[in-house]
């Protein structure tokens, strides 16, 4: 797989990239609470070459921890989320992806998610 990881931003999400020009799987990396748009590389290292990873940061920064990072809802640690708190995050990554199929992927109908924590959510 390509080492170069290309950072862009699309419908305003930041995003990193790395993989085939033309790949035949895509996957989408979710990392978890005070995670960021790096934390997920750790987990491709067996993945082919004919891989297209995409890692975007959460929109919100992390509340109520010293640990910075991003977090895919917008409320403090102190509350528990629920399903419906991440519908909206959810709405939006899908439109981002969709914008981002057209330049990187047109070709694939099927994406893979691997999401960790609250990347998994």
């Amino acid at each position: 797989m390509k080492s170069n990881i290309e950072s862009i931003v699309a419908n305003d999400t930041i995003l990193n990239i790395k993989g085939a020009k033309n790949p035949s799987r895509v996957a989408i990396l979710l990392h978890g609470f005070t995670g960021d748009e790096s934390s997920m590389w750790v987990f491709t290292s067996k993945l082919s070459s004919d891989w297209l990873l995409i890692a975007p940061r959460a929109p919100f920064i992390c509340q109520g921890t010293d640990l910075g990072g991003y977090s895919w809802i917008d409320q403090p640690i102190t509350t528990w989320p629920v399903y419906q708190d991440f519908l909206p995050v959810v709405n939006e990554l899908a439109d981002t992806i969709k914008e981002l199929g057209e330049g990187y992927f047109p070709e694939i109908d099927k994406i893979h998610l691997a999401g960790f924590s609250q990347g998994a959510a």
